[in-house]
């Protein structure tokens, strides 16, 4: 830059003195630059912090957010292990369960033999004991003969509707020189359990009958959940006032319970026990009780040697008879007062009883077996499956019955009303009386009178 000077008026050049003016300039541009950049700072570092707390803020409140729905998250987890856990449980337990049942199974076989005894209906032995005693086959036979010969006319009185001849099915002469009868007619078993139908004397021998002290189920009633302040007493006076054939009265042991209590009543004669039934009801003191029809439950098959259940005494391994009672040799003494042990538990009741655990769970498979093959079971039988047995929340879990022979019947029954081939032009045929049939006719000759105009 050239400066003009006012002595010499000549122009002199200045090589530095601008430059530090512009230093100086720059220095105090700079300084103010920085002054405004630190306060830009201090802005920035304002801003910084306070964008900084409310990202902090912000983070909380997420983070906040964030941990309750992970709290959630975390509770479902957890419901979902305890049901994974509860599954594992119940599966381990079902296995277990099913691994002891087969052991179970393997151990207590139900045998053929058993199942059959347990759906078959027969009636027990009649018992007749004669003076002087039987000792041959022939003399049973006439004596046999005979008191049919006595008892038919009376037998045929009470019975009108029964025409089949009389018979045993068979019978045989006991040890003690007696007479055992079997009988699958039922209205002959109920007769000759009134001792009062036999005759004093059969051919110059004395006759002293035992008959069963039940009536089968076929004649038996259930009158259901009766008070206990109703002596029993007073309820076979109140029965036996209008139904004369009473034969039995008792309480079903199983069934007395603090308040009532279930009675079975016996009836012999078929029209009174059918009204019974029919009407539903009877009435003591003002107060209805209702009347069902008696099922039996399944017989158990008993060795009458060794009390076990599942075999007969053919079958049995032991060398001894066992008093059901103190269940020692049955034929040292007479056993009629010995002390009750249970030789199978130990228990204070008799082997055969109900009370002991190896009876209760031999009829508890048996009536699992059952309930697997109800193709066992004849026709027209129903066996009446005890409370601590029933399958819960299934349909007719009171009552065991042979399915496939009702809907055989059933289907048989309508294939004999209908029958109708789809591919077959012909009429759909009927069975039917003299009387439909003629009128049949009478519409088939009619149709035909339409169809080609026959006047």
């Amino acid at each position: 830059m050239v400066i003009m000077n006012n002595d010499d008026k000549e122009f002199e050049t200045v090589t530095h003195q601008r430059k530090k003016f512009q230093r100086e300039h720059k220095d105090k541009h700079y300084e103010e630059q920085n002054d405004v950049i630190c306060m830009n700072d201090k802005t920035n570092d304002h801003l910084q912090k306070q964008q900084h707390q409310q990202y902090i803020q912000k983070r909380k409140t997420t983070n906040s957010s964030r941990t309750f729905y992970n709290g959630e998250m975390t509770a479902m987890n957890h419901h979902r292990l305890r049901n994974t856990e509860k599954e594992r449980a119940v599966k381990q337990t079902d296995q277990q369960a099913y691994l002891i049942n087969h052991e179970h199974e393997q151990k207590t076989s139900i045998s053929n033999h058993a199942l059959h005894y347990a759906v078959e209906q027969h009636l027990p032995p009649i018992n007749i004991k004669c003076d002087p005693k039987v000792i041959d086959q022939k003399q049973g036979t006439m004596l046999i003969k005979e008191l049919f010969l006595k008892i038919e006319k009376n037998f045929k009185d009470l019975n009108k509707n029964c025409l089949k001849p009389l018979g045993f099915e068979y019978w045989f002469i006991d040890r003690d020189e007696n007479l055992q009868c079997f009988t699958r007619n039922v209205e002959l078993f109920v007769f000759l359990c009134n001792p009062q139908n036999y005759p004093e004397k059969l051919l110059n021998t004395a006759i002293h009958p035992n008959p069963p002290k039940r009536l089968p189920p076929q004649r038996s009633a259930i009158l259901k959940y009766v008070p206990k302040d109703i002596h029993i007493d007073d309820i076979k006076k109140e029965i036996s006032s209008k139904y004369k054939s009473l034969f039995n009265i008792e309480e079903m042991r199983g069934t007395i319970g603090a308040r009532n209590r279930h009675i079975r009543i016996e009836l012999s004669e078929q029209n009174e026990y059918m009204d019974i039934l029919n009407t539903g009801t009877i009435a003591f003191e003002g107060q209805l009780i209702e009347v069902s029809e008696f099922l039996a439950p399944p017989r158990l098959l008993i060795c009458s040697r060794c009390n076990t259940p599942g075999h007969l005494k053919k079958e049995c391994k032991n060398d001894i008879d066992l008093c059901r009672r103190c269940g020692s040799n049955r034929t040292e003494g007479e056993h009629k007062e010995c002390i009750i042990k249970c030789h199978h538990c130990n228990g204070n009741h008799e082997a055969a009883s109900f009370q002991c655990s190896i009876i209760n769970d031999f009829r508890k498979e048996l009536i699992l077996k059952l309930k697997s093959r109800p193709d066992l079971l004849p026709q027209n039988v129903q066996l009446f499956i005890p409370t601590q047995y029933r399958s819960h929340g299934e349909k007719g879990n009171r009552i065991l019955i042979n399915n496939n022979i009702i809907e055989g019947n059933a289907r048989t029954k309508q294939q004999q009303q209908y029958t109708y081939h789809q591919h077959s032009n012909e009429w759909p045929s009927y069975q039917t009386t003299s009387i439909q049939h003629h009128q049949m006719n009478g519409c088939h000759i009619i149709q035909i009178e339409i169809v080609f105009g026959v006047t």
